[in-house]
């Protein structure tokens, strides 16, 4: 019953145009997307992901400079917001940034952007 997958098409030139330092890596896992689209090809998903290159790290300014550059299409973007961090969440992820993420979604200014 499965009908909306996640396929994490994070186009490359979008982060090149966000200032992202782009890899080999980058550039095979969007092609690799590729494959998993047609084999999800009866199911809905998004055109783009974002999230991925800078998974942990969605700040208020990157998430702005993401919004600015955003491609036509249906977009998902997804953080790891939390309003405080814990031992748990330090322990599992030492170097994300859980409380800045959980205030670039409440930021006004990207708010009235969006």
């Amino acid at each position: 019953g499965l009908s909306r997958l996640r396929v994490p098409a994070e186009p490359p030139w979008v982060l090149r145009r966000c200032g992202a330092r782009l890899s080999v890596a980058d550039y095979m896992l969007y092609g690799w997307t590729r494959v998993l689209r047609f084999q999800a090809r009866h199911m809905a998903v998004s055109d783009h992901v974002f999230g991925l290159k800078w998974s942990g790290h969605m700040t208020a300014p990157r998430l702005g400079v993401l919004l600015r550059h955003l491609p036509p299409g249906v977009t998902e973007i997804y953080v790891h917001p939390a309003t405080a961090r814990d031992d748990r969440l330090c322990a599992l992820m030492p170097d994300y940034e859980h409380v800045e993420e959980f205030a670039a979604l409440m930021d006004l200014e990207l708010i009235d952007r969006g």
